[in-house]
């Protein structure tokens, strides 16, 4: 310690205790999160390169997805409908290498990796989450990913 003192048994264990859990996670490609209901936020920009993906301006890529503007959250909506993400195309995702933060995020959203009662809510609809195959992670790491992302 900082004092000189020794750490005894008791404080070894306390800091065992208090270590953030690890998860893990390893996408299937079965396309169950765009098929939740919900919406989708996008920026600007994520608007910008979804449209150049697709090959249309940004009116026509919000006219087509209806794509609407929320004041109070201050950012673009894309509504998931009965049949899930409008940009789901089978199990996979139409913009792939261009999808939204907020998809490429997941499941490294905050209210999931801080919960561990929401994470154990999304497993039943998310095969990846805790897959044996999936990557050790830390919750330091879930959440390095989730601002590479900008989310949270």
């Amino acid at each position: 310690l900082a004092d000189g003192r020794t750490r005894g048994p008791g404080a070894v264990l306390e800091a065992v205790a208090r270590r953030p859990p690890a998860r893990r996670f390893h996408c299937t490609a079965c396309g169950a999160c765009c098929r939740q209901p919900g919406f989708v936020g996008l920026g600007l920009s994520e608007l910008r390169r979804i449209g150049r993906h697709l090959g249309l301006s940004v009116t026509e890529l919000r006219a087509r997805y209806d794509i609407r503007w929320d004041p109070a959250g201050r950012t673009y909506e894309l509504l998931a409908g009965p049949e899930g993400c409008p940009l789901l195309d089978g199990d996979q995702c139409s913009v792939h290498p261009v999808k939204p933060d907020q998809c490429a995020a997941f499941p490294y959203w905050p209210e999931l990796i801080e919960d561990a009662g929401a994470w154990r809510e999304a497993k039943v609809t998310c095969e990846g989450l805790d897959h044996p195959e999936g990557e050790l992670l830390s919750l330091d790491e879930m959440r390095r990913r989730a601002r590479r992302h900008r989310v949270g």
